[in-house]
């Protein structure tokens, strides 16, 4: 004959069994019936003081995340990657490389036992060199509204033969009345830059000292837009791998009329 004191504690584990039943029914139904989506981690060589900083996009499909990187080889097919972060974070900071050491990481994705593997890499670099984290001027939305000086950097590193390069693009802006033009000048060693003013422009080599104009020829004041970037042949020799991170200062030193 059962005991009272028994009988709850039978009641008490049955109740447990079918509460964690629940739970996991309610997990398997929640989940997405989809695979996990391809995606390409975001990586920034730049934000850390000699690390590398990686994210991805949450997937709700995936149970886990693989993280792998791979040193850079001019031929894709040449690439050994290896597991460096396996998890269910989002996010990864890596600090096991090596300075001036090109890499491509990829994310893979665990559902159960299936393995789905990323198709594109990501590119970072081993760089000691760590960028403000407010001077992000990659897109107009971004651009500095440039008033005086500023100061800031560009990289090129170029991963193999057929195109595959990391390169920043700068975007900064004037405000101009209409039909008056800005004088600009890159300080320093400035031949390793060139600019373009988007929708009007080509990229353009600038010279040591060299100044340029961007202008506002409608009769209404507005903000006029330019981007800096870097001039690849004196980031990395011709027939090279490899790059550089180069820093300069920026200068608004005139604003005339158009024609002036």
């Amino acid at each position: 004959m059962f005991s009272k004191s028994l009988l709850i504690s039978s009641v008490y584990i049955i109740i447990l069994i079918l509460t964690s039943c629940q739970n996991n029914m309610y997990s398997l139904i929640a989940r997405s019936a989809n695979d996990p989506f391809y995606s390409t981690p975001t990586v920034d060589s730049f934000t850390l003081l000699n690390g590398i900083s990686i994210k991805w996009d949450k997937d709700e499909s995936a149970d886990e995340y693989v993280l792998l990187r791979s040193e850079n080889k001019s031929i894709d097919t040449d690439l050994s990657f290896t597991e460096i972060y396996r998890g269910e974070n989002n996010y990864y900071q890596d600090y096991s490389i090596i300075t001036n050491t090109l890499y491509r990481y990829r994310l893979d994705k665990k559902r159960g036992s299936k393995n789905f593997e990323g198709r594109e890499y990501s590119l970072g670099v081993g760089s000691p060199l760590q960028m403000n984290l407010n001077d992000d001027l990659s897109s107009k939305d971004k651009a500095f509204e440039l008033k005086y000086k500023h100061n800031s950097s560009c990289c090129y590193y170029r991963f193999n033969y057929k195109g595959l390069v990391m390169r920043n693009y700068n975007w900064y802006k004037v405000k101009l009345e209409g039909m008056k033009k800005a004088q600009i000048l890159l300080e320093g060693n400035n031949d390793d830059f060139q600019y373009f003013i988007p929708g009007v422009t080509n990229e353009k080599h600038l010279l040591k000292k060299e100044y340029f104009y961007v202008e506002n020829k409608s009769y209404e004041e507005k903000y006029v837009f330019f981007v800096i970037t870097s001039y690849p042949d004196n980031f990395v020799s011709s027939g090279f791998l490899g790059g550089d991170v180069k820093e300069y200062k920026i200068e608004l030193t005139l604003v005339e009329a158009v024609g002036g």
